[in-house]
């Protein structure tokens, strides 16, 4: 289970935690953060006190929202790509 200790951190643990996530990889960003969403839903099951629940769930929400930017990320960079190849292709194909 979170201790308060952990539920509470510091903002300095909290940025060295973002930081870190956000050096990862899209992709690894993706799955890590939904690892961390998962693991405080689970958690959240299981707080008797009602305001450290929803202190929970909050927190697997902003694990889960981060997940869909780097998602969009992802689908962003997908999109850039496949127009970048049409306009190879585009340049390299000379209707006669």
């Amino acid at each position: 289970m979170f201790s308060k200790q952990r539920t509470r951190s510091s903002t300095g643990e909290s940025e060295h935690m973002r930081e870190s996530i956000d050096s990862l990889p899209a992709e690894q960003r993706v799955r890590r953060c939904r690892e961390m969403a998962n693991a405080a839903f689970r958690e959240a099951q299981y707080i008797k006190n009602s305001q450290e629940r929803m202190n929970c769930l909050r927190l697997a929400w902003s694990w889960h929202a981060m997940a869909q930017q780097a998602e969009a990320e992802i689908n962003d960079r997908a999109q850039v790509q496949a127009s970048q190849e049409k306009l190879r292709n585009a340049g390299t194909t000379e209707e006669p």
